[in-house]
């Protein structure tokens, strides 16, 4: 999409939801 900024973005969102998934993963295993 934007190409010269898109590196650094990339990185922080991918890195965000890994983050995101290892919190949401352990929370519906306890809730379900």
């Amino acid at each position: 999409m934007i190409g010269h900024i898109s590196n650094i973005p990339t990185g922080f969102v991918s890195g965000y939801l890994l983050d995101l998934l290892r919190i949401t993963i352990p929370l519906t295993t306890l809730i379900f």
